[in-house]
């Protein structure tokens, strides 16, 4: 299965990714059972210096467990000064996004997005 993550939007999004993606490279669970690999969404841009790096995108493994994912991204969220925006895309265009919920309900939600794209 493979995932997208962006994070905010405006000149702040890109470190809050970096941010994130060096968050859950720490989480041995999420290290464990996923390959984390910042990419850029769109195509690249003719005589651009570079990509910009505005996703994270996540290949999971089959013991990859959902609810460690969705907590560890939820306590991130709760860590960061001002709460960002974290929409998390499925394979199939499905997705949610999180920004006023409380750790709890975060990781509930990114749970429940993950969980069902298991069982589908």
């Amino acid at each position: 299965m493979e995932i997208t993550i962006s994070v905010g939007s405006g000149v702040h999004g890109g470190r809050e990714l970096r941010s994130l993606h060096d968050w859950l490279s720490a989480d041995r669970s999420v290290r464990r059972t996923a390959r984390l690999v910042l990419a850029s969404s769109g195509p690249p841009v003719p005589g651009a210096q570079g990509e910009v790096l505005d996703v994270l995108t996540l290949t999971l493994d089959t013991g990859f467990q959902a609810a460690q994912f969705a907590l560890a991204v939820a306590q991130w969220r709760a860590v960061r000064p001002d709460r960002p925006t974290v929409t998390v895309r499925r394979s199939d265009g499905t997705s949610v996004s999180v920004s006023d919920a409380s750790a709890e309900e975060a990781a509930l939600l990114l749970g429940r997005l993950l969980d069902d794209e298991g069982r589908e």
